[in-house]
């Protein structure tokens, strides 16, 4: 009985320490990747120069609130040599104060850079990437960028930081830079959302479901934007994993506003 026992026990702890040994080999690869992704961004990013580009200290925001102006300042991207690197580069996003400033791409599926990183190496944490049934251009009513929530801080995790007003009153703007035109995207709503809902439609009818739509996510906001956009505008949609529930995204919404280069 007692070898019995023995053995078991044995087995046991065996068991043990193959979970352990399985356990900590997948800490370790997914710190290599996390490394491998922070190495190849920090390199890209040697394309921008944050105090370089183009400034407009008194740009007005579309409120109807008194004396907000917000001095922004679009850093300067070397898009030639980014589509040296890429072709399918579209654009770069950039949130000041925030780990967000990556290059954005487009893949012929929504799957392509899902996993896979700029530089076209297989990585957990992906790429920023706007979605495959959108116009790079940015003429559609609702342009969807995508990226990873990762545990270190990286790609779209700081989206989630949005589901508190204060944050929201620090980072009311994110600036979008193309190859020709760069915008200001001024923040009005976000939220945590089902993939079941209506947070990443494109296309709409009517202009009256654009504005229903517009409503919808003003009134579900999880902070109080001082933005107001109308049938008129384009809205840029920013998503991310969120883990309220099971196939949670947070969604944060823009107006983009484009801001003339200079000559």
């Amino acid at each position: 009985m007692k070898k019995g026992k023995r053995i078991i026990l044995d087995i046991i702890i065996i068991a043990l320490l193959c979970v352990m040994g399985y356990s900590g080999y997948r800490i370790y690869t997914q710190m290599v990747e996390y490394h491998k992704n922070e190495v190849e961004y920090e390199g890209l990013r040697e394309y921008t120069d944050p105090s370089g580009g183009e400034e407009d200290p008194d740009f007005a925001p579309h409120t109807e609130e008194d004396n907000v102006k917000w001095d922004v300042t679009f850093p300067a991207v070397d898009f030639e040599g980014l589509l040296k690197k890429n072709p399918d580069t579209i654009g770069w996003i950039y949130c000041p104060d925030t780990h967000i400033d990556y290059p954005v791409v487009q893949g012929k599926t929504n799957d392509e850079y899902l996993h896979k990183s700029f530089e076209g190496v297989r990585n957990v944490a992906g790429s920023i990437f706007m979605d495959a049934e959108n116009a790079s251009d940015l003429s559609d009513f609702n342009t969807v960028l995508y990226g990873h929530h990762m545990k270190n801080g990286s790609m779209f995790r700081d989206l989630d930081h949005y589901k508190d007003e204060e944050y929201y009153k620090a980072h009311p703007y994110m600036l979008y830079m193309t190859p020709d035109k760069n915008y200001v995207v001024e923040l009005f709503a976000g939220f945590v959302s089902s993939v079941k809902e209506d947070s990443w439609e494109i296309v709409f009818p009517t202009a009256d479901d654009r504005q229903k739509w517009i409503d919808k996510r003003m009134e579900k906001s999880a902070f109080k934007g001082i933005i107001t956009p109308d049938i008129n505008s384009h809205i840029m949609t920013f998503s991310t994993c969120s883990y309220e529930f099971s196939n949670a995204r947070f969604v944060l919404y823009g107006m983009l506003t484009e801001v003339p280069k200079k000559k």
